[in-house]
């Protein structure tokens, strides 16, 4: 019993710390202060404590849109480190935002909410894309680790995604494969074709759901037809037949 009330005066007291980080926070964010990657950790480490210790409610779907905006409000640092971290933070609240609003019961305006959800998530990976291309080269893991997040997110917004943003991670996926493709060393290449095998599968699942909801999104023209494997016996990249058509296609997309 003694050992059950130490729990419960501890948890009390953990919720109020929170709490109180979170005004701490607030406080920060009021001001033109830019914030650097360690920073952006502490305050996702406050926001991810209360998400914690929430119930799956509209309360939950309030915090990440706090979560959102602080992370989002100016000035933001494009700095590598800086972006890399933001978009895992963003990317888990808008996935916590998903999740509420599938769970929770639907009302009048599910649809609307869910549009008004996917037209924010544009705008966030709008910015971040724009960053990564700049930062990263497009077999980097950093600038996939993006393309994925924004890819996983199209299909859990797969009622309200558009054909525009499907059609642009399908080339900036296209663009990856084909470097990986044919380039001769590249480090960390498995993962990067992890990755870019990842977001094609999102992108097919995402269609498919799309289509059994009504939506009309494109089927993917011109991907590429070819795994890319490093030989062990020779230390080189081979490739496969290649659809060529969809190699023209995506050569020299977001090239900077």
């Amino acid at each position: 019993m003694p050992f059950a009330r130490t729990l419960t005066v501890f948890e009390a007291f953990k919720i109020t710390v929170e709490w109180k980080a979170v005004s701490v926070v607030r406080c920060a964010v009021a001001t033109d202060y830019a914030f650097g990657v360690e920073d952006l950790e502490l305050m996702d480490h406050v926001y991810a404590c209360i998400l914690n210790t929430s119930h799956y409610d509209e309360s939950v779907i309030e915090v990440c849109w706090e979560w959102i905006d602080a992370l989002e409000r100016a000035p933001r640092l494009k700095d590598a480190r800086v972006i890399s971290s933001s978009q895992l933070s963003i990317y888990y609240a808008y996935h916590m935002i998903s999740r509420v609003q599938e769970r929770m019961p639907r009302r009048a305006n599910h649809s609307q909410a869910r549009a008004e959800a996917w037209r924010r998530i544009k705008r966030s990976f709008d910015y971040l894309w724009s960053a990564a291309v700049q930062l990263w080269k497009p077999f980097e893991l950093d600038r996939l680790d993006i393309l994925c997040s924004w890819s996983y997110l199209a299909l859990q917004f797969s009622d309200s995604v558009d054909e525009d943003t499907i059609e642009l991670i399908e080339n900036a996926k296209c663009q990856a494969a084909h470097v990986l493709a044919t380039t001769i060393v590249v480090e960390n290449a498995h993962q990067a074709n992890q990755r870019v095998a990842t977001v094609e599968r999102n992108l097919k699942e995402t269609r498919t759901l799309a289509e059994k909801l009504g939506k009309k999104v494109g089927r993917a023209t011109g991907s590429l037809s070819t795994t890319p494997y490093l030989s062990p016996r020779k230390g080189q990249w081979h490739r496969f037949e290649q659809n060529r058509t969809g190699l023209r296609r995506c050569t020299g997309l977001y090239l900077r």
